[in-house]
């Protein structure tokens, strides 16, 4: 698909030298550009069809936000302290998106 999408953009460009700037043109490719963006983001991370979002909805606290711990198969936490990349914790907002991959064990190919 994406291929199809990169000729697609191609043949935008070329309209658009052809045709001064139409605007219709110039929406054709900004669209193409957006499509293509955002199947490279998903392939980066290893999103395809199969996964499945979740928005966080608003904390009972109005002002909270989500922390996020590591647990054992109980659900008990098993870290003193929240996940960490690159030495921040990780916090999660309102309205963040959760995505949830089909793939579960580590070593299994693009589990990115």
């Amino acid at each position: 698909m994406l291929s199809l999408l990169e000729e697609q953009r191609a043949q935008a460009i070329a309209m658009l030298r052809n045709s001064a700037g139409d605007p219709d043109a110039l929406a054709w490719k900004a669209e193409l550009d957006l499509a293509i963006a955002r199947l490279q983001w998903c392939a980066q991370h290893a999103i395809d069809g199969r996964a499945v979002a979740t928005v966080l909805p608003w904390p009972a606290d109005a002002f909270g936000s989500f922390a996020v711990v590591e647990c054992n198969d109980e659900g008990e936490p098993v870290a003193d302290r929240m996940l960490q990349r690159a030495g921040e914790p990780v916090v999660l907002m309102p309205g963040d998106l959760l995505v949830h991959r089909p793939r579960a064990l580590p070593g299994d190919a693009d589990n990115g």
